[in-house]
């Protein structure tokens, strides 16, 4: 939104250029699949993953191979539709003046020591209700912040109650 760079969905490249021309930093894809994003794992590989963290570590609870398999899924992976009284609303946005559409949000906190997969949580107003969808998750001590574009519930400027509702 930011930037006003649209990625294709079939084939495309990013590219980080330093400002003398130099190219820092790229990625090529040719597959996109919906809700699933292109994440950096190591120094130089990527993966598609369907656990998305905008503005955070990346995390992969599908490890496929390695010694250590058990440990770091144990450590990462979060069943799908987990049960936590970790996770709250930490803060709404209810935008009273101009387009709700664009300003308005819901913020979660896990105030946890563990990756918590919030599939199939819902979140309610008095007049609409939200499931999160899979491959969203929230990290210990980690905010999530869900927007009016993704989660599509416009929040009353009046009196309201909004609930957080896991599965």
């Amino acid at each position: 939104k930011e930037t006003k760079i649209a990625l294709n969905n079939d084939k495309d490249e990013v590219r980080l250029i330093a400002y003398d021309g130099k190219i820092i930093d790229q990625i090529s894809y040719e597959k996109t699949e919906v809700n699933k994003s292109y994440a950096r794992v190591g120094s130089n590989e990527w993966k598609i993953t369907d656990v998305l963290t905008p503005g955070k570590e990346n995390i992969f609870p599908e490890i496929e191979s390695g010694e250590d398999a058990a440990a770091k899924e144990d450590e990462e992976a979060a069943p799908s539709g987990q049960l936590s009284e970790d996770v709250e609303i930490s803060e709404v946005m209810p935008n009273p003046s101009g387009s709700d559409k664009e300003n308005e949000w819901i913020e979660l906190f896990n105030s946890g020591e563990e990756i918590v997969n919030l599939e199939n949580w819902k979140i309610k107003t008095k007049t609409r209700t939200f499931r999160i969808p899979e491959g969203i998750a929230i990290g210990p001590n980690e905010y999530l912040i869900l927007k009016f574009e993704d989660i599509k519930l416009t929040l009353k400027n009046g009196k309201n109650e909004i609930f957080l509702i896991d599965p």
